[in-house]
């Protein structure tokens, strides 16, 4: 044999040899597996009332002592747990606007003399209605006492004509499981399974108010602001 066909024949081999080396270098055993499913979504957080959008007491001809007391349901209808505040304002005309005069006097401005408000819960649905009602279950003052309430707007807002948000403590929703409510360190305010919490608000004049107390009226405006309660890890 030449030794060119010597020289080809060699470089036959060596070609084989290194695909087959090469062949076992990029060869190797595969699995693969997938965790399909994994669903992630947000709650819902909806404040209302049992008069959502509309007056619940008043009471016009009042004179000093006098006191008006209502009922007013205050309810979770989203699907999450909330902390929630009470803020009372004087009604303007115009939304952010200054009331007018008309409604700006001192059953408002007066702290001492003027409107006073007391909130009361239950924890269940009160018997009867106004200032009779009657709680069955347990009853627990939430804004002042009925001995000494507060002003109704008072000064602690951002003018003479809004009050400071009031903590009213936490409205559990009953879409919220008992687990997730220790994971999170809740504690209802109100009775969980309801939804709601059975409020009772009386308004009332001060037997100290004077005759500059005479001719004078006033709307206000009740509002209620949820905030969810702290997330955290699971």
């Amino acid at each position: 044999m030449s030794s060119l066909k010597k020289f080809l024949l060699s470089l036959v081999i060596l070609g084989s040899v290194t695909s087959a080396i090469g062949a076992g270098t990029f060869a190797s055993f595969t699995a693969t597996t997938s965790n399909p499913g994994n669903t992630f979504a947000t709650g819902t957080l909806t404040i209302d009332t049992d008069h959502s959008g509309a007056s619940f007491v008043g009471l016009t001809g009042m004179i000093p002592g006098d006191s008006v007391a209502a009922l007013l349901t205050i309810q979770s209808t989203g699907t999450e747990d909330m902390t929630y505040t009470l803020t009372t304002d004087v009604t303007a005309t115009t939304a952010g606007a200054v009331p007018p005069a008309s409604n700006l006097n001192v059953l408002t401005t007066d702290t001492t003399n003027g409107l006073q408000l007391y909130v009361q819960r239950c924890s269940q649905a009160w018997t009867g209605s106004g200032a009779s009602s009657t709680c069955g279950g347990t009853a627990a003052d939430v804004v002042g006492t009925s001995a000494s309430p507060v002003a109704l707007i008072g000064s602690g807002g951002a003018n003479t004509y809004t009050s400071a948000a009031r903590s009213m403590g936490t409205l559990c929703d009953s879409d919220v499981t008992g687990a997730t409510r220790s994971a999170r360190s809740t504690t209802c305010s109100n009775t969980a399974s309801s939804s709601s919490d059975y409020l009772k608000i009386r308004v009332s004049l001060p037997s100290s108010a004077d005759n500059g107390f005479q001719g004078r009226s006033a709307t206000a405006r009740f509002t209620w602001d949820g905030t969810s309660v702290s997330g955290v890890s699971f």
